[in-house]
């Protein structure tokens, strides 16, 4: 699709579905008016507890709330298995290592789901790996999971932040503000560039961008979608159930997001509960931060889900008052014909009624 703003989008009929499709995709920075971006995340992770749960999330040998397990066969993985990867990792890591010190960084690097449309998926992730090798350290990578069971294409690598003193020391990659942005604008530069990706906006104005673009997305949204013309004979309560039958499929996804964040947050208080009874703290953490994740995200969808349908309520009741304001307009004239025919009808009668006065 050219880019181009979302109210400029093609209508056709009665083909709003895939203006929502298109316009809710700015909300996550996809499409024509926000662009597709280049995505690169880190977490830094300080014990092995955590290090063993980022291998397993990767490999997907415990619960992943977030992932289609029809999907996951799908994935891609080196070394393989979780027992090598562990392996690699110990071989990595120092003797002696501080109690605060950051053990393992955690690489997550993605694109704007509107630019894989367009892109092979597998070659960009392998883009991405070998940015990761060439940044941190071809020897230096304990695992490289790429993952299809999800929403979005990403890669997952797992790095010991060894410097080039050869000690393992993360403040010489990710060590305040600035470096964190030379390690983004490095990533854009070398493969999101490759691909026609934008670099993230830095600090909070990619925030609020997002969130201007939301609003004008659902402004499009009402501008751009046509109410259904109104039937003969029809009354304003059959043509609202017919409107409301367009948004029937928005409220389905409403009612199933609502279910699955449900079944979420059952799930991660179930999981808090067992790691309590067994003493898991590393573990435990990070499913809550799994579970955490997943739910914001949920929670977003819903968001932007009562939102839309509160739009198409405002544009249903628009259209109908429209409707009504134009019935109203064409039944006028025909009272005041009416009513001039009473009128004249009025003033024959008042000519043809004999006179009792006296002809002077």
């Amino acid at each position: 699709m050219p880019r181009k703003l979302c109210s400029e989008y093609p209508i056709r009929g009665q083909d709003w579905v895939a203006v929502v499709d298109w316009c809710l995709s700015v909300y996550h920075g996809e499409g024509a008016a926000a662009m597709a971006y280049c995505i690169m995340r880190t977490r830094k992770l300080k014990t092995n507890g955590a290090v063993a749960a980022s291998v397993k999330h990767a490999l997907r040998t415990r619960e992943t709330p977030n992932a289609d397990p029809d999907r996951t066969p799908g994935n891609w993985s080196w070394p393989g298995d979780e027992r090598a990867a562990m392996a690699r990792y110990r071989d990595l890591l120092p003797a002696k290592v501080r109690s605060n010190g950051v053990r393992a960084v955690e690489l997550m690097m993605t694109a704007s789901p509107e630019a894989y449309k367009t892109m092979d998926a597998e070659a960009y992730l392998r883009a991405c790996d070998e940015w990761a090798r060439k940044t941190f350290g071809r020897d230096h990578i304990v695992q490289i999971v790429h993952h299809y069971d999800e929403t979005t294409p990403h890669t997952s690598v797992l790095v010991v932040p060894i410097d080039p003193k050869g000690r393992l020391n993360a403040r010489h990659y990710l060590g305040g503000r600035a470096k964190m942005q030379a390690l983004q604008d490095s990533f854009a530069e070398a493969v999101g560039k490759t691909y026609g990706l934008e670099r993230g906006v830095r600090g909070s104005r990619a925030r609020h961008r997002t969130i201007r673009a939301y609003y004008g997305s659902a402004m499009a949204i009402e501008a751009a979608i046509q109410p259904p013309k109104r039937r003969l004979m029809e009354t304003d309560d059959q043509y609202r159930d017919r409107y409301r039958e367009q948004i029937q499929p928005l409220m389905e996804r409403l009612v199933d997001v609502d279910a699955r964040l449900k079944r979420l947050r059952y799930q991660a208080e179930r999981a808090a509960e067992e790691g309590r009874q067994a003493g898991l703290v590393a573990g435990r953490l990070q499913a809550a931060d799994e579970y955490s994740r997943a739910i914001s995200e949920l929670v977003a969808e819903r968001e932007r889900l009562q939102a839309d349908v509160a739009s198409y309520e405002r544009i249903m009741q628009a259209a109908a008052d429209a409707a009504k304001k134009e019935k109203l307009q064409k039944l006028q004239p025909q009272e005041n014909t009416q009513e001039n025919l009473k009128n004249q009808e009025a003033k024959k009668k008042a000519l043809k009624r004999p006179s009792h006065g006296l002809d002077i």
